[in-house]
């Protein structure tokens, strides 16, 4: 196992958060997941798993053990008429794990195309974008605890909205090592009930939309509004979409008729974080090289040099002048370190 010590984590958080961590283990064969399963599992040490740094913000040095998922490879567990099981292990991109399942005939995840991180971090968080939920796909999850190796089926996960077991205290310590998907053959079977990738296919001219369409356009769209981490460092959506009682946000629509609002159940609403940050003037602010990107208020950034206490402090303000305007409270979706 590859560990380094007092090692800048830079390169490893897609903020770009120029920070020193005092040990990283890298992990890449099976037996280091087992090893560091093991030793996090009988000591107190501070530790936190890394699953591509797309969704954190390290306020300040790390006193503690970071653990950078490394392992890689693909394999079709099970390739059936309809269906295909695919495992990934945990350590492979996300987005170039979409892209290999279209270009091979296995659907579903294309709505998630473009999203940073690795495949282990995808369960932890269960990403979302454009109509789906990675939890919609997946099978199964392989994770070590105290070296030892645990098998938990979609139904064991509880998944929520950007949560999961993982996330509990008592799971915090299973290091992910594969993650399964169970994916569908038809090309016809597609999810465009987002506008912008209808109006992408209109604008086309794609009479018979197919994934690999759907694809596209979600590259499309996402390239169009969101800032590329290797250009601008940033962890995609900052924030959640506020889940309020229905009746509430109602009364919220009456005020501002253009918010867009989206149905979760009988009694609750989601509300567009981005419309609120837009409508609080933070769209494109910039305070030194934290800001706010122009394109999508969701998203607040690293224009260069900015360290992580000082966009933190820029969320504590969009967060404060939100509540104050419109009786929100916004709740964010990286975590702090």
């Amino acid at each position: 196992m590859r560990i380094e010590k007092k090692y800048n984590i830079k390169s490893l958080n897609t903020f770009a958060i120029d920070t020193i961590a005092e040990e990283v283990m890298f992990l890449e064969q099976k037996e280091d997941f087992a090893d560091a399963s093991k030793l996090i599992a009988n000591s107190d040490v501070n530790h936190l798993i890394l699953g591509g740094g797309s969704n954190i913000l390290f306020t300040k040095d790390f006193n503690g053990i970071l653990i950078s998922i490394e392992n890689k490879g693909i394999k079709i567990v099970e390739d059936g008429e309809y269906f295909a099981l695919v495992s990934f292990s945990a350590g492979e991109n996300w987005h170039n794990s979409v892209e290999y399942c279209v270009h091979n005939g296995y659907y579903g995840l294309e709505n998630l195309a473009l999203i940073p991180g690795k495949i282990g971090a995808a369960p932890v968080q269960n990403i979302g974008a454009y109509g789906i939920e990675q939890c919609d796909f997946l099978h199964s999850v392989k994770a070590f605890f105290d070296g030892e190796e645990f098998e938990f089926l979609a139904e064991d996960l509880k998944f929520g909205y950007r949560n999961s077991i993982f996330k509990d205290e008592k799971y915090k310590k299973y290091i992910i090592y594969e993650v399964t998907y169970k994916l569908h053959k038809d090309k016809e079977k597609i999810n465009t009930s987002y506008k912008d990738i209808r109006e992408f296919i209109q604008k086309k001219d794609i009479i018979k939309p197919q994934p690999i369409d759907i694809f596209h356009a979600i590259i499309n769209i996402r390239q169009a509004k969101l800032p590329d981490p290797a250009i601008i460092g940033n962890a995609g959506s900052f924030f959640k979409n506020p889940v309020y009682d229905a009746h509430l946000v109602s009364k919220l629509q009456i005020k501002y008729p253009d918010m867009p609002v989206y149905s979760v159940d009988d009694h609750h609403s989601k509300i567009s974080a981005a419309y609120l940050i837009d409508k609080a003037g933070f769209k494109g602010f910039r305070k030194n090289d934290a800001g706010v990107f122009n394109k999508h208020a969701l998203i607040l950034c690293n224009f260069g040099n900015a360290s992580g206490k000082e966009i933190f402090n820029l969320s504590e303000e969009i967060i404060h002048k939100v509540r104050e305007i419109f009786g929100v409270t916004l709740e964010r979706e990286v975590i702090l370190v």
